[in-house]
């Protein structure tokens, strides 16, 4: 149900399978500051949840933050026609019954540029994850960058956490690295993420981390040799 993390920014969660894989799939609702709502990967919406959301006041933006995360864009735009729809590069072609009001770019639409930064993770062009941050609350809020699965799974779950190399922390998922394909492209996108200034992080698969995020986020990279030379190689070039 509706969870409110900090003062104008809420989550629900949900139940999905992927390929008969029990996971949860989390969205993310901003009011900004104009008073309208910020919707971030919608998930499968019942009346509840719709009624809940929309007692916070009206959806103005449906975002679908990568070319994966787009399952319940369209209901989502028939629960809420007035909201305009804005996708991850690749989003449109897979949705071709909604109505994409803007691709999403580096630079924050005007309708959130008060509340949020925006940044596509470069390097991953079938992947074209955006990530964003709300500032007021120095908050992360991702969807598929990392996975935090902790705790108690379902035995599917569990051995599926495992093969993706995602199991008990915060981690990156051997199927979302595969998509890179220009190491140094992704690895400055990752160092343009951890010099904002954010501690939370919400991640759409897994629980929230509620402090610690970025140093947590910078360890979730640093381990993989292949990063740690990109990004030194960055430093370098910059010195």
């Amino acid at each position: 149900m509706l969870r409110p993390v900090d003062q104008d920014i809420w989550t629900i969660e949900a139940g999905l399978r992927i390929t008969g894989i029990p996971i949860t799939t989390r969205m993310t609702i901003v009011r900004l500051s104009s008073g309208g709502l910020w919707v971030h990967s919608p998930v499968r919406l019942d009346a509840e949840m719709r009624q809940a959301v929309e007692a916070l006041g009206g959806v103005r933006s449906l975002v679908a933050p990568n070319a994966f995360h787009h399952l319940f864009l369209e209901s989502a735009a028939v629960a809420w026609p007035q909201a305009q729809v804005y996708a991850a590069a690749g989003v449109s072609r897979k949705q071709p019954g909604v109505r994409i009001h803007g691709e999403l770019t580096g630079v924050p639409l005007p309708q959130w540029s008060a509340d949020l930064e925006q940044l596509p993770v470069e390097g991953m062009p079938r992947f074209n994850e955006v990530v964003f941050l709300h500032r007021s609350s120095r908050t992360l809020i991702v969807s598929d960058l990392v996975f935090n699965l902790a705790g108690k799974l379902p035995w599917r779950t569990g051995v599926f956490a495992r093969i993706a190399g995602i199991h008990g922390r915060l981690a990156v998922s051997r199927l979302f690295r595969s998509f890179i394909r220009d190491r140094q492209a992704f690895a400055r996108s990752i160092r343009a993420i951890l010099a904002w200034d954010f501690d939370r992080m919400i991640m759409a698969h897994g629980q929230i981390v509620e402090s610690g995020g970025r140093e947590a986020l910078s360890t979730a990279f640093d381990k993989f040799r292949w990063f740690r030379r990109a990004a030194g190689s960055l430093g370098a070039a910059g010195d």
